[in-house]
């Protein structure tokens, strides 16, 4: 029976999907939609009947299933029916059915009898959400069992299951860099900024306390959309991740750039500009000052609620945060403020007024408590070359800090199996001993 190795994270803005069959020899990984819907039969059947002569879609860009005699569209195929906002609801619940959608596409793709898939799962739900860790593993067991995906029955066996809160996976990585014991005589903090919330896990000499509230970037998105016209979501985020992306660079003409990180003048970026509608150039600099003005005022509004929260959840002599997520590095201006850090820097051989950041931070202001931050528990170019990331769209995406996680806990679900297989040897070996 061959064995299926997955993480699933049930992102608010993506389903974010790390897998490994025992055939492969790297990881994989899946992007879907968030989106899950419950739809009549009929509606389906007429859908698909409608379509089959003209298409054929792949499993994951038309995924749907039936359980318990319910029918759920998954991802992108849900977009085709009307898809409600449901990032207010619980996690838990819809990722009962986007875990049963990956499993199917995987099946599909990799044409695994549906009937013969020895499951090994982790997955990752809000700090707010992980007391519920126990019902949503019940019911899903008893799904697996017995569910139909885009009319093929599967009968899925769930040999093991890891849940963690979010930022666990990021927790893990940073446990296996330090050590088992790191825990103990320091205080750590995690956060994981999401599109529907954001996670921060805190340990305080080995003690661990959380809290997820409904604080992510999409609360910053909606209010830029509150204060503009004809934008939705995806692409303010996907314009304002793309113009950070096009400032990047490799050396500083000044000391104070290589040290401070600060927001652009978005109305000079090329992807802010791309937002405008009109086609009169009056009308249309009008527009894109209109959104400069609103993504600086969202800025400052959704940096004082966050900054609120950080102060009630984390301890002011953290020893280090390990931080990732799609928003974080919205964020960073701000966050390296907050944590007192400000880049380190050198200047590039042979040119005096050419400065490169070292990749670590020093003291902003001393006589206040340093912070050290650590992006992405510092594994994002691993992740990128492991996962095969695509190098600009990986960029614009922040795939590798939205993966991060995920694939930190996909690594603590194979480390695992890992350490069972080699105690079975040992025991095997010991055994045969013994005869001998």
């Amino acid at each position: 029976m061959p064995k299926l190795f997955l993480c699933v994270d049930p992102g608010g803005s993506q389903t974010k999907i790390i897998y490994q069959l025992t055939r492969d020899k790297k990881p994989r990984y899946l992007l879907m939609p968030p989106e899950v819907e419950q739809i009549k039969e009929d509606n389906l059947k007429r859908y698909l009947e409608k379509e089959s002569s003209m298409s054929n879609p792949s499993a994951i860009r038309q995924a749907y299933l039936e359980v318990k005699d319910r029918t759920f569209v998954v991802g992108y195929f849900a977009s085709k029916f009307d898809p409600e906002d449901r990032l207010s609801e619980i996690k838990y619940e819809n990722a009962l059915y986007k875990t049963l959608a990956a499993v199917g596409v995987i099946a599909e793709q990799s044409q695994l009898n549906p009937k013969k898939i020895s499951l090994q799962l982790a997955i990752l739900l809000p700090w707010n959400e992980y007391e519920d860790r126990e019902k949503f593993y019940n019911k899903l067991k008893e799904y697996l069992n017995d569910f139909v995906f885009r009319g093929q029955s599967y009968s899925v066996q769930l040999d093991k299951f890891i849940c963690r809160p979010e930022g666990g996976g990021l927790a893990a990585i940073h446990t296996r860099k330090k050590g088992g014991d790191w825990q103990q005589d320091k205080k750590l903090g995690i956060l994981m900024f999401g599109h529907r919330n954001i996670t921060a896990l805190c340990f305080e000499y080995g003690e661990l306390t959380g809290d997820s509230p409904l604080i992510g970037f999409s609360k910053f998105l909606d209010n830029v959309i509150d204060r503009t016209s004809g934008l939705d979501r995806d692409r303010i985020a996907s314009a304002i991740f793309k113009g950070l992306e096009s400032r990047k660079k490799e050396s500083y003409s000044s000391s104070y750039d290589a040290s401070h990180t600060n927001y652009p003048q978005w109305s000079s970026l090329d992807a802010i500009s791309e937002l405008a509608n009109a086609k009169d150039r009056d009308l249309r600099s009008l527009e894109i000052r209109e959104v400069s003005d609103a993504i600086e005022i969202a800025t400052e509004e959704y940096w004082a609620t966050v900054s609120k929260w950080l102060a009630k959840i984390f301890p002011n002599d953290l020893d280090s945060v390990v931080i990732s997520g799609g928003a974080s590095r919205f964020l960073e201006p701000d966050l390296e403020k907050y944590f007192n850090c400000e880049h380190a820097y050198d200047t590039k051989s042979g040119y005096s007024s050419s400065y490169l950041r070292t990749g670590k931070y020093r003291h902003l202001e001393y006589g206040q408590h340093f912070t050290p931050m650590v992006w992405g528990a510092g594994f994002t170019k691993e992740i990128s070359d492991i996962l095969a990331l695509d190098g600009k769209k990986e960029a614009e995406n922040s795939l590798s800090y939205r993966l991060v996680d995920a694939y930190g806990l996909f690594d603590l679900l194979i480390s695992k199996n890992q350490k069972k297989a080699k105690k079975r040897v040992s025991k095997s070996t010991k055994q045969e001993g013994s005869v001998a």
